[in-house]
């Protein structure tokens, strides 16, 4: 009878330990578990991976197919749509990343989260949508997380070897007033992944350079001043769209009467 006792004891545990493993999401994903994935791309399969900013207006997205592909990059009101090819061995290889990673059976799990941003990626074929999230308050289980990671990543990679031959050399110069008012900054574009900062014993940049695809580009500028400025502020800032040709060689950041940056391209 104790026997008895202590078997039903130890299912209760075994079956507690492996409900809390479970929603933990630390139980191994069975290698032995098929995926419904066809071994061969279909035709007419389309991938999009999106990232947002959670509260911040900002989003990263990608749409590839055989008939169309592109990259478009949103800060705010500023889209910047780069498109670009891939060959039929390039969305092959693609999609066996999806197989090798057996996307479809990619866990999840959620947690109440607010203002979380994070990446979703959707594999379109057969008339069927695979869509995993790890945004907001779904997160990938931890026995997932690498494959998600590797389709994630292939991703990425492929993108940024089409986009990389696109980019140009934009140089970013300031007036000979801005330099003297100004100590630590920073400056930021969402839709060119720019972001640099500068410390207060730096010493101001003569010029910078930075690449940009052509097209529209929110531009960010921000800089603590040495002294309080007429308007009673200790910084100079200003936000800008900017139109990239391929003609464009250059911005020149100057300040306006009421201390806020303003810009003229370069001639």
């Amino acid at each position: 009878m104790k026997t008895h006792h202590l078997i039903i004891a130890l299912l209760v545990v075994t079956i507690g330990i492996t409900f809390y493993l479970s929603q933990k999401g630390l139980l191994p994903n069975n290698p032995l578990a098929s995926s419904s994935l066809p071994q061969k791309r279909p035709q007419g399969m389309i991938i999009e991976m999106h990232n947002g900013g959670g509260m911040l207006p900002i989003s990263k997205g990608v749409y590839i197919s055989a008939d169309s592909c592109y990259q478009q990059n949103q800060a705010y009101r500023t889209k910047n749509k780069t498109y670009f090819k891939l060959s039929a061995k390039e969305l092959d290889q693609l999609y066996q990343t999806f197989v090798h990673n057996k996307f479809d059976l990619i866990k999840t799990q959620h947690s109440q989260t607010h203002d979380r941003g994070g990446t979703s990626i959707y594999l379109r074929i057969n008339r069927k949508t695979y869509q995993i999230h790890n945004s907001g308050s779904t997160y990938i289980r931890k026995s997932s997380q690498s494959n998600f990671s590797n389709v994630a990543n292939s991703l990425k990679k492929m993108v940024n070897s089409k986009i990389a031959p696109l980019l140009q050399d934009i140089t970013v110069q300031f007036t000979q007033e801005v330099k003297n008012l100004s100590q630590s900054g920073y400056i930021n574009s969402a839709t060119a992944n720019i972001s640099q900062g500068f410390k207060k014993d730096e010493n101001f940049p003569a010029q910078l350079s930075f690449k940009f695809t052509p097209g529209k580009h929110h531009f960010r500028v921000s800089f603590t001043t040495k002294d309080t400025l007429a308007n009673g502020k200790k910084y100079l800032a200003g936000a800008f769209e900017l139109d990239i040709k391929q003609s464009t060689q250059g911005i020149l950041i100057s300040k306006d009467s009421s201390n806020v940056l303003k810009f003229e391209y370069l001639k």
